[in-house]
């Protein structure tokens, strides 16, 4: 299993994401819940999906798992909150936009400016 999604199509539910995640890092609900000052049952709420975290729970179980930036985005995706963190113009679904902003700029001719006399 993998913690990681690739599109933005490809949300998986918040629950999900952060089981995977405490998964990896090798922690059990119970360690997870007291350095996040969360109860256990809250916690498994979450992850089966019987209880929606608050943003900022979202944002501090991620920060503790450290989760990768782009993925705590779809983490707040999937929980119902906007996104925080901006995606630089390499990521992958953002290729295609890049591609034809770039395009747009070496297409365009620069107006020549005429200064008059007095420099303006």
């Amino acid at each position: 299993m993998t913690p990681t999604t690739t599109a933005l199509s490809d949300v998986r539910p918040v629950g999900e994401q952060l089981r995977a995640w405490r998964l990896l890092r090798k922690l059990s609900q119970l360690e997870l819940a007291c350095e996040v000052d969360m109860s256990t049952r809250h916690l498994s709420y979450v992850e089966t999906g019987r209880s929606v975290p608050s943003r900022a729970m979202v944002l501090r179980l991620a920060e503790y798992l450290d989760v990768p930036l782009r993925d705590r985005n779809l983490m707040l995706l999937a929980a119902g909150y906007a996104p925080v963190f901006s995606m630089p113009l390499r990521d992958p679904n953002l290729v295609l936009l890049a591609a034809g902003y770039a395009e747009v700029f070496d297409e365009t001719p620069s107006l020549p400016i005429q200064l008059g006399r007095d420099g303006r």
